[in-house]
């Protein structure tokens, strides 16, 4: 099973506990709600397969360890297929049941719904892709890119390979092949 990037879940739970004890949760509900977005299904369940239940098992212990500051994480995911029409459901969903946060999973997702995190003032994620440019706080102050971004990820790719040719890329072609 791959491992979560703990940035990601560091951001959430931050974002989550601290909305949380704010707003939503109230002091009897000791809960706060994360939604979550994931492709159990679809073209990219191969993906899914491991990340979704990898994400409950962490929540799932978290909680075991008595939450954070005694409030419980409630993780409410929702499976869009790796299709936008359904992560806008899943989207309006999880805002109406009183996520505090939400994690976005996958480019087209995100590119669909980082205005509405920012309407709604709802912190959400994208974890290493959807929209580079929201390394940029000022510009995207609701999406939290908590990963490598596809670019970033090139950019080291290159720097690894001048490095490895004695730091001088003239008159060298790369090549990526994914």
């Amino acid at each position: 099973m791959r491992r979560l990037p703990i940035t990601m879940l560091a951001v959430v739970v931050g974002a989550a506990a601290g909305l949380g004890f704010v707003g939503g949760a109230g002091a009897e509900q000791k809960e706060v709600i994360i939604g979550g977005m994931c492709d159990r299904t679809g073209p990219t369940q191969v993906n899914g397969a491991g990340i979704c239940p990898g994400i409950q098992d962490y929540f799932d212990l978290i909680n075991s360890k008595g939450g954070i500051e005694g409030y419980k994480i409630k993780y409410e995911e929702i499976d869009h297929e790796y299709k936008v029409p359904p992560a806008v459901e899943a989207y309006q969903r999880e805002k109406g049941d009183g996520a505090t946060s939400i994690l976005v999973y996958g480019s087209p997702q995100v590119q669909a719904l980082y205005q509405k995190l920012a309407e709604d003032k709802i912190p959400g994620t994208s974890p290493g892709f959807g929209i580079a440019a929201s390394a940029d706080g000022k510009r995207f102050p609701y999406l939290f890119p908590v990963a490598a971004t596809y670019f970033s990820q090139g950019a080291a790719a290159v720097k690894f390979v001048k490095d490895k040719l004695g730091g001088d890329l003239k008159g060298k072609k790369i090549a990526y092949i994914f």
